[in-house]
């Protein structure tokens, strides 16, 4: 059959879907999101990883030998202006993507602090990693907190000043996962 575009509405026929199997290595061959917008607050403690609810993407690759693009940016503030600690991603109950273990420091994905006693301001953090979860199974990433030195509250797409004011932000948070070919 040959290909013919309408000149009239743009749409295409005589084409046959490109099997996943046939697109070459690096090409994306799907993309799952979410985008968390609500504002939530939880209480993290020294050294404990807490999920954040609404901040998790599931995708089932086409082939084992492929990859997991995981690319994430959560808005954020904490409580305690000398609090650290970072987030991470788990893959099923696995955490991922951290740095290599160096004595008693913690590990994270993305490391975040304090922003300096400024009640009304958000901060992000970014971050991208590349899984090979060797599967064709239904694969589940989930988006977590690490609490490092102290407890802390941890607020997420609000600043720790929320008084429904002009000037006390909000913001959304997301989670994007695409499988590559290798």
């Amino acid at each position: 059959m040959a290909v013919s575009i309408n000149g009239n509405t743009g749409v295409v026929t005589g084409l046959a879907q490109l099997p996943d199997s046939a697109m070459s290595a690096g090409s994306i061959i799907q993309v799952v999101s979410t985008v968390l917008t609500s504002a939530a607050s939880f209480n993290v403690g020294n050294g404990a990883t807490d999920n954040i609810t609404g901040l998790s993407a599931s995708i089932t690759p086409s082939s084992s030998s492929n990859k997991i693009l995981i690319m994430y940016s959560i808005s954020y503030d904490i409580s305690n202006i000398s609090a650290k600690g970072g987030f991470r991603i788990k893959r099923g109950s696995t955490v991922i993507g951290n740095g290599d273990s160096a004595g008693n420091r913690y590990l994270v994905n993305c490391g975040y602090s304090s922003n300096n006693n400024e009640d009304q301001a958000l901060m992000s953090c970014s971050n991208n990693f590349v899984d090979s979860p060797s599967t064709t199974s239904a694969t589940t990433y989930q988006m977590c907190m690490h609490g490092g030195g102290t407890t802390q509250d941890i607020f997420i797409n609000r600043a720790r000043s929320d008084g429904n004011e002009s000037d006390d932000p909000r913001a959304a948070s997301s989670l994007i996962l695409m499988e590559v070919s290798v």
